[in-house]
């Protein structure tokens, strides 16, 4: 994107604080993984930095889960606009009784927006320490519960509940998606 994605405003808001009200409601803890965590604590929450810097976002989950162990652990990006903090507690609440709750949408898996066991943990732990930073390498033969779009309520809108930003033109079509639902569109 070259620049600092938390810091995109859509409509004079800032997109992390966007989906921070979105899925603020549902959670009663949220906890940033961010290797910047002097610039997040104004927001009150608990910030991690990676263990091991660089290694992408299979390293920020498992830095998350090591400094704050839990039972399960639903994630979200900090670049997608869009999401539904409804359909986000509803992937945690069906991955209960899974290793993972991996939501695939007709464009594939959306790992960023799943949720994690601690079996989950340790599977990702194996994969960094063998080289393996892919978050979906790391969980083959856990227990996975695909969640499909449909089953989160997304049937009709789960491209914008997904849609991330992630270069400069990702960026125009949000301003774009978030002026025509100001202007009433959905």
């Amino acid at each position: 994107m070259g620049r600092d994605k938390c810091a995109l405003e859509l409509n004079g808001r800032l997109t992390l604080e966007r989906i921070i009200d979105e899925v603020a409601p549902y959670f009663d803890e949220i906890i940033f993984s961010t290797n910047e965590t002097e610039k997040y604590a104004k927001y009150g929450f608990k910030c991690v930095r990676d263990e091991t810097p660089d290694c992408g976002p299979a390293c920020g989950i498992l830095s998350v889960m090591n400094a704050y162990p839990r039972e399960y652990y639903q994630t979200a990006p900090c670049d997608a606009p869009f999401l539904s903090g409804a359909a986000v507690a509803r992937a945690y609440e069906l991955s209960i009784g899974a290793d993972v709750g991996l939501v695939r949408t007709p464009d594939g898996p959306q790992p960023l927006f799943s949720a994690y066991s601690l079996t989950a943990r340790d599977a990702l732990a194996a994969g960094l320490r063998n080289g393996i930073f892919r978050i979906l390498a790391c969980l083959k033969g856990l227990n996975i519960r695909e969640l499909t779009p449909d089953i989160l309520g997304l049937a009709d809108c789960w491209e914008k509940h997904f849609f991330n930003v992630n270069c400069p033109e990702d960026f125009e079509q949000a301003v774009a998606m978030a002026r025509l639902k100001n202007d009433g569109g959905k």
